[in-house]
C-alpha cells in the first residue's frame, strides 16, 4: 500500500500525505496519536496560505516517509546554522557593534533568515536589536527591526491558524459522523475513542 507525500514544511518537520482515499497531517513527534486526518481543502490552504511546499513522492512504508521528512528538516537546520553566530555570540557582538555591523545583521536577517522561514532566530535577533539605544534612536534601523518582528509574528499566526482550521474541521467531521454522541459527549472524547479504535487496527504503524 503506497504512501504518497502531498505537501511538506521542511523547516517544521510537518507534512501531508495520502494513503488509500484518506489524507493525513504528519508532525513531530511522529507517533500514531499525532496523526490527523484532514481534507483536500486544508492541504490547499497549507500550500497557498501557510508556506507548505507541494511535493509528490511515493513511499512503501511510513518509516521511509518519516526518514524523508526528518532528512529535509536536518538539511534546513544545517543550512540555517551556516554563516550566522549563535544567539549567545550574537548578543555579545551586538553590545559593542557599530551601526554598520547592526545594519549588516538586519540585512542578513531580512535576506537570509526570513526567506528561509527561520523565524525563531530572526525574532530573537530583532528583539535584541530593539533593546539597543543605537537602534531605538535610529528610526531606519528601528523600523526594520520592527518589520522583522511583524513578519515573524504573522508567520507564527499563520501556523496557529492552520492548526485551528484543522481542529475546527475535525470537530465538524465528528459531529457529522456521530451526531447523537456529540450531543452528550465532548468532541475530544469522541476523537480519542476513534483514534484508539483505529490504532488497534494499526492501518499505518508509525515506525520511528
Amino acid at each position: 500500500m503506497k504512501i504518497k507525500l502531498i505537501a511538506i514544511a521542511p523547516e517544521d518537520g510537518w507534512a501531508f500525505f495520502a494513503q488509500e482515499d484518506n489524507i493525513y497531517l504528519l508532525r513531530p513527534p511522529y507517533t500514531t496519536e499525532r496523526l490527523v486526518q484532514v481534507s483536500k481543502d486544508i492541504v490547499e490552504k497549507a500550500i497557498f496560505h501557510h508556506g507548505f511546499e507541494s511535493d509528490e513522492i511515493s513511499f512503501d512504508t511510513m518509516a521511509e516517509l518519516i526518514n524523508y521528512v526528518e532528512e529535509r528538516f536536518v538539511e534546513i537546520e544545517k543550512a540555517q546554522g551556516k554563516g550566522m553566530p549563535s544567539l549567545d555570540e550574537l548578543r555579545e557582538i551586538l553590545e559593542f557593534a557599530t551601526d554598520d555591523v547592526l545594519d549588516m545583521f538586519l540585512t542578513r536577517t531580512e535576506n537570509e533568515l526570513i526567506p528561509q522561514r527561520v523565524f525563531g532566530p530572526a525574532r530573537a535577533i530583532a528583539t535584541d536589536l530593539l533593546r539597543l539605544d543605537s537602534v531605538i534612536n535610529n528610526p531606519r534601523m528601528r523600523e526594520r527591526a520592527l518589520d522583522i518582528l511583524v513578519k515573524c509574528n504573522q508567520e507564527v499566526d499563520h501556523h496557529q491558524a492552520l492548526t485551528d482550521e484543522i481542529s475546527k474541521e475535525r470537530e465538524q467531521s465528528w459531529q457529522r459522523k456521530f451526531p447523537n454522541a456529540a450531543k452528550g459527549y465532548p468532541i475530544a472524547a469522541i476523537a480519542t475513542l476513534c483514534n484508539t479504535v483505529r490504532q488497534r487496527g494499526q492501518l499505518m504503524p508509525m515506525a520511528i
